[in-house]
């Protein structure tokens, strides 16, 4: 019995005196990094961060520094149409004007979302989107019919866009560096004092609220932007729309007016 328990224990000092005795072998060991190296043993500082972009030198938007691809790689037209556009249509039947808010993804998702505030309609859809040739397809999740869609660019951020039926609208990118939430001071002709807060979402929805000493509202909106004006459509009131004139002082602050007047600064909260 002590003979085995003697050959028990040899083995056990054998074996771990052959893990005191392996060799280091350095590299990276953090799992998350890029570089990560499942045979290291002994970290070495040489961890590199997963960076997401696209990695293909041939795409429109190739990012150098990226080293994970992350399915954004698009071609110079796609890139083009990529963000939030909205455009004015009139609906021939009762003249009632309406707001169309097209959303392009990267990834080739996006939505489509048509408000008449006289009538309180609203056309909402998912949809899939792809381009080639002035021609945009726009495949919705709720129909079966597609929309194709002829576009020409009058600037960067301004889509001529002619439907199946030969109706035009005039289409605008929203100003992304104005999506956020914004406070300003009202001042009235008789110095009275209140408060505007704006929030403006990436979709093209938003809320005002108007904070006066006797009154205050709060009203859901769609807006629309060129690089000089702000469109206010209101969603739930047939409420003339407001047209904002703005300038941007810096990043975190807008000069804005009403009819050529100064009316505040809108200061990003």
């Amino acid at each position: 019995m002590k003979k085995l328990i003697f050959v028990f224990a040899f083995l056990a000092f054998a074996c771990n005196s052959d893990d005191d005795n392996s060799p280091n072998i350095l590299g990276c060991t953090d799992p998350s990094s890029f570089n990560y190296d499942a045979n290291a043993n002994t970290d070495d500082g040489s961890c590199i961060p997963v960076l997401l972009g696209c990695t293909d030198p041939s795409s429109f938007n190739y990012d150098a520094n990226a080293n994970t691809d992350d399915g954004s790689c698009v071609d110079e037209t796609t890139y083009s149409l990529i963000g939030t556009w909205v455009a004015v249509l009139q609906d021939s039947d009762d003249g009632d004007e309406g707001v169309n808010s097209l959303v392009l993804n990267a990834d080739g998702t996006g939505s489509r979302r048509v408000l008449f505030p006289l009538s309180g309609e609203l056309i909402y859809s998912d949809l899939t989107w792809s381009t080639a040739a002035s021609v945009l397809t726009l495949d919705y999740e709720i129909d079966t019919e597609n929309s194709v869609l002829n576009y020409t660019f009058i600037s960067d951020d301004t889509l001529q866009i002619t439907d199946e039926e030969g109706d035009v609208n005039i289409a605008h990118r929203l100003n992304s560096d104005l999506v956020g939430s914004w406070s300003g001071v009202l001042t009235e002709d008789d110095g009275s004092q209140g408060q505007i807060n704006i929030d403006f979402y990436d979709d093209s929805l938003g809320v005002e609220e108007l904070v006066w000493p006797s009154d205050s509202s709060n009203e859901a909106i769609t807006w629309m932007s060129t690089s000089t004006e702000i469109t206010i459509f209101y969603n739930d009131s047939a409420s003339d729309n407001l047209i904002l004139g703005y300038t941007f002082i810096d990043i975190n602050n807008v000069d804005v007016t009403i009819e050529g007047e100064f009316a505040t600064t809108l200061t990003r909260n």
